[in-house]
């Protein structure tokens, strides 16, 4: 649709790799210089130079091996997110991840500690139950799931807003701190069809953005706000992806 060759998976992470080291040069480099397979780049320029030195933090949301390996060389922060049925069985899958990322900065010298994880928490379940999620059901299952994904050694998680207006009331504690991990909570009663904002915050020296949810059910495309520091992550509602979309994705 858009004249350009539907690029394999295996390629198109080959053409992200090239394309995320552009972007890590062109923001901390005066003058950047790249000859890749896919990309060259000859004496590319950034002005205004930003603000943060050497730029700032790069996330990279990354499943599969070689996209892990792409995290490990550039991003400073990684994100993800477990589709697996069951939250035991999230938990485990990203268990292996968080290992697997461990081994790829210690294969390049980069000291794991030094990447900041972020997660995304999801029920399987939800939309079967009418848009109940499971991790808001008590304060007891919310602090026990989130201490599970803490344990693991995320560091921020953002949640889902949840569609039952029974579970509402504790969805709008206020974002923050939970065991160690910044927790990013959407905050406000969503009417149908209308965005609910969460005042922006600074936890730790980076700016929390926005928080927005939907009540229509549909995915909503939010607008990123851009901010002169810190890290702006903004997440839309989504659902699994379909079984061939996932053997695609697993290989890379």
């Amino acid at each position: 649709m858009m004249g350009i060759e539907n690029w394999s998976a295996k390629e198109r992470v080959a053409r992200f790799g090239e394309y995320v080291e552009i972007v890590d040069r062109v923001l901390s480099q005066e003058e950047t210089h790249f000859k890749g397979r896919y990309y060259q780049v000859d004496g590319a320029a950034l002005g205004p130079r930003p603000v943060q030195s050497p730029r700032p933090p790069i996330m990279i949301a990354a499943m599969g091996p070689l996209m892990l390996g792409h995290t490990a060389r550039h991003a400073d922060i990684w994100n993800s997110i477990s589709f697996a049925r069951t939250f035991e069985a999230q938990l485990e899958e990203t268990r292996g991840r968080v290992a697997a990322l461990d081994a790829r900065c210690a294969a390049i010298g980069r000291e794991p500690a030094t990447l900041r994880r972020s997660y995304l928490m999801f029920d399987a379940m939800a939309r079967q139950s009418g848009g109940r999620v499971n991790y808001y059901d008590s304060e007891e299952a919310f602090t026990r799931t989130v201490g599970q994904v803490i344990a693991l050694g995320i560091t921020e998680i953002a949640l889902y807003y949840p569609i039952a207006d029974e579970q509402t009331h504790r969805a709008q504690r206020p974002a923050g701190d939970e065991g160690g991990a910044h927790v990013t909570a959407l905050q406000g009663p969503a009417k149908a069809g209308r965005r609910c904002r969460a005042p922006a915050r600074r936890i730790k020296g980076s700016c929390a953005d926005r928080g927005w949810a939907q009540r229509s059910g549909a995915p909503h495309q939010p607008s990123p706000r851009r901010r002169r520091k810190g890290v702006i992550a903004i997440k839309r509602a989504t659902f699994p992806p379909r079984e061939g979309a996932r053997r695609a994705e697993g290989g890379c």
